[in-house]
């Protein structure tokens, strides 16, 4: 367990109004006496803002935090990381395609992630934590053929779930793409990812996959959106909501030859503090 621990201030010069809520990494100090100092991202209401005389008659804010555990503290945020929370902003072209997975499905993803080191690829780093990536971030792949025969038919059941909404979000899209007999299907694995405190995943395209799904498996956290910024669009993470976008076939023309900067597709997994984000990732390819 670790105590929150009043930092040195200084005055902030962006403007917050009592009732804002914000997002504030607070220096914390362990219970067992070590002496441990680190920093943890917390959610708070500001509750009252005071201005104090400074020197040369600046006057200098200062807010009462209200964290969501109930503890308070003043602050004036200038020596401390803080932010506004990022809302939730759905895309309004049709490019992402959201629905929601059943229970049964949802539960089968939540045994996949308690028994990765079972079931996970050795070959493709420690199937415990994952390939080597960033700080954090576990990434462990299982292939089908990893999956005891009992399983075999609910993975089959969520790869098929996922291919049919391909239909349903964009009509005609696979013929256009592949031709008459055309068809989607999934790939022969699927990744199960694990975001811990501070874990994050910068702009990316996953241009190896005609499509993605992302499934999200729980919501006991704080932060980690998964942001579309060249669709102005983010997406909080709920038990059960699946996001699913095209990475080829598009028709998009990059403003740079090669570049995927402006892609529709890029997208973000943002920051995750106050708890775990677990998510399932499938890919599916068209032929």
């Amino acid at each position: 367990m670790l105590h929150a621990l009043t930092p040195a201030d200084a005055p902030v010069e962006v403007p917050l109004d009592a009732g804002e809520r914000v997002e504030v990494e607070w220096p914390c100090e362990a219970e067992d006496g070590s002496g441990e100092v680190r920093r943890i991202w917390f959610s708070a209401t500001v509750a009252k803002v005071q201005e104090e005389e400074a020197a040369g008659s600046r006057r200098r804010p200062r807010f009462l935090l209200r964290f969501d555990d109930g503890g308070e503290a003043w602050s004036s945020l200038r020596r401390v990381a803080w932010r506004r929370p990022v809302e939730e902003s759905h895309d309004m072209t049709g490019f992402v395609h959201l629905f929601g997975l059943e229970e049964e499905l949802l539960a089968f993803c939540d045994e996949l992630h308690e028994r990765r080191e079972e079931y996970g690829d050795k070959t493709r780093g420690d199937a415990a934590c994952g390939e080597p990536l960033q700080g954090g971030l576990i990434s462990v792949v299982v292939r089908r053929d990893a999956v005891p025969a009992s399983g075999r038919e609910l993975y089959l059941r969520l790869h098929q779930r996922c291919v049919e909404e391909v239909a349903r979000a964009w009509p005609g899209w696979v013929a256009r793409v592949g031709g008459r007999g055309a068809r989607v299907r999934p790939s022969q694995d699927l990744r199960l990812l694990q975001y811990s405190e501070g874990a994050n995943f910068k702009a990316h395209v996953d241009s190896g996959w005609a499509c993605q799904a992302l499934v999200y498996l729980n919501e006991d956290f704080s932060g980690g959106y998964t942001e579309f910024p060249n669709l102005g669009a983010s997406y909080r993470p709920r038990r059960g909501r699946v996001l699913l976008w095209r990475s080829l076939f598009v028709g998009h023309k990059a403003a740079a030859p090669g570049s995927l900067d402006d892609h529709p597709a890029c997208h973000v997994a943002g920051a995750v503090y106050g708890g775990v984000k677990r998510v399932v990732s499938i890919h599916l390819v068209v032929t």
